[in-house]
């Protein structure tokens, strides 16, 4: 019997163990000596209880680089069950002062070495015994704690931790309307030493109008989301210098001017409870620092920004999500050109209840030279067309609501790094024919038609979508038929088709053939 089978065997057949031991061995190289290094680990190891499966645990993190360690820990402070978003990850590590670079490359590293369960490219969820083995951890190094009601640190308590993560239970426990945290008439000092404050799961019950945050003035990241804050809170929040983490929810039409003593924050994100779009006032050109803004019901810039000093950047900012621009005129083209460095954008041209011009007027977005994520979407009443360029820099494009001419397609055709498109609620050449005999997509993996009105798509598409993985198309009513050359691409493995012309599914499925790839239809 060989090394990997003994320790396959040792494993006693638990799918956690055996996924762990996985995750360690994996990368190692494949030496004898090597592999007995963890035979010898697991030989003390009786799987027979928890326990004993929490020394495996304890294997997978001890084979961990330093950097990477913090950030698994840090994954406690998230309930159990819950599904964690990568995309908030790099936000929190660096809010705690981790040392991040790619935080892509921290998830990879989590997964494969079987401590986090991967549900999709954007979610993934961590075992319950491994989320225990993070907050013993977190406990011993006095990183965060939990409240779950009575069990708040006492003031005599030798456990000062540096984070707090409150989760509410009303059929558990009873937070009064005093809770410790938010009374600073209550002395407790852990409180002003905290770091770290996370609220979620009904904790909004106990906040009243007796509430306070000034006193947390250590406070480098802050999470109350669902909990609608009143303005004297929000105007509290900007006493908290240190904070690089920010996520609230608000009914304001805009953010205080005590947010413009927030120097270190890097990451703002705000849920408008109103579903309306709040105004960013000129504090919002003060937050030098800021990396990552992400609002929740849409922001509009102040109309004064066109007064702001011309050399003013936010050199900073890699994401801007949702941004409302009237589409008025050609002075929004000032906004981009101060976000020289921004990667990420979701922004909506028009729809604004005092827009009342008769053709929108899109911004130029060919000077965001960095731009790798576009969605760009219009909500006026009749199609328009973006005539503009768009940045060489783009990887994924999402375009909503718009006129697609040829000469628009083609400059999209021609952007090198292109290789997610998504078209929605668009007209393609007045909804007739979609031509693309002269237009390849060099890079483009997954192509998503979603109500996208033309009728008939004249296409050599081994040519024009030479690396195609994944073709989506749904309920574009007036499209007859698929080419059948896209049964030709060696790289294509999935169509989707959902709620189209009847005869469409025996064409598609004719035109693949039996084994050829995988054909899904819904409706």
């Amino acid at each position: 019997m060989d090394v990997g089978e003994k320790i396959a065997r040792k494993c006693d057949g638990l799918p956690l163990v055996l996924d762990l031991i996985g995750g360690v061995i994996s990368k190692k190289e494949k030496r004898e000596a090597l592999w007995l290094e963890v035979l010898d680990n697991l030989s003390s190891f009786i799987f027979k209880d928890e326990e004993e499966v929490v020394k495996v645990i304890q294997l997978s993190y001890d084979h961990l680089s330093d950097h990477v360690k913090p950030c698994l820990v840090y994954l406690a402070s998230y309930p159990k069950d819950k599904d964690i978003m990568i995309s908030e990850l790099k936000d929190l590590w660096i809010a705690q002062g981790l040392e991040m670079k790619n935080a892509e490359e921290v998830v990879d590293v989590l997964i494969s070495s079987s401590l986090v369960i991967p549900f999709d490219n954007s979610i993934f969820k961590i075992h319950d015994l491994v989320h225990d083995f993070c907050y013993i951890k977190s406990r011993k190094e006095k990183l965060f704690h939990f409240i779950g009601g009575s069990n708040t640190p006492s003031s005599s308590s030798n456990l000062i931790p540096r984070g707090i993560t409150i989760h509410y239970n009303e059929g558990l426990f009873h937070l009064d309307r005093n809770f410790v945290v938010f009374n600073p008439e209550k002395k407790n000092p852990y409180v002003k030493q905290l770091l770290s404050l996370k609220a979620c799961d009904g904790v909004k019950d106990c906040l009243s109008y007796n509430s306070h945050l000034k006193h947390l003035r250590l406070l480098k990241s802050l999470d109350l989301k669902g909990i609608t804050l009143t303005d004297s809170l929000l105007n509290e929040i900007g006493m908290l210098i240190h904070l690089k983490y920010l996520i609230i929810q608000t009914e304001a039409i805009t953010l205080p001017p005590s947010f413009s003593n927030l120097c270190n924050l890097e990451t703002l994100v705000v849920d408008h409870s109103e579903g309306s779009y709040i105004l960013l006032s000129p504090c919002f050109w003060s937050l030098a620092k800021l990396r990552d803004v992400r609002m929740n019901g849409g922001a509009l810039f102040d109309p004064d920004i066109t007064v702001l000093d011309e050399d003013l950047r936010l050199e900073n900012l890699r994401t801007l999500d949702e941004l409302y621009l009237p589409g008025l005129e050609d002075t929004e083209d000032i906004i981009f050109k101060r976000f020289t460095n921004l990667q990420n954008l979701r922004v909506c041209i028009g729809g604004l209840e005092d827009c009342s011009a008769e053709k929108i007027c899109f911004p130029r977005l060919d000077v965001l030279n960095e731009l790798e994520q576009l969605c760009l979407y219009s909500f006026w009443d009749s199609y328009d067309e973006y005539t503009h360029g768009f940045p060489s820099s783009l990887k994924k494009m999402k375009l909503l609501g718009l006129a697609l001419t040829y000469d628009t397609l083609s400059r999209i055709a021609r952007l090198p790094n292109l290789q997610e498109l998504i078209l929605k609620y668009t007209i393609i050449n007045e909804g007739k024919e979609w031509n693309m005999e002269d237009l390849t997509f060099q890079k483009l993996k997954y192509l998503n038609l979603h109500r996208v009105e033309f009728s008939e798509w004249q296409v050599d598409a081994e040519k024009s979508f030479p690396v195609l993985e994944k073709l989506d198309i749904r309920e574009c009513y007036k499209l007859m038929e698929i080419p059948d050359s896209f049964g030709d691409i060696a790289s294509l493995e999935l169509i989707t088709i959902k709620v189209s012309i009847f005869n469409i599914k025996e064409y598609v499925e004719e035109m693949t053939g039996e084994d050829k790839l995988e054909v899904f239809f819904f409706g």
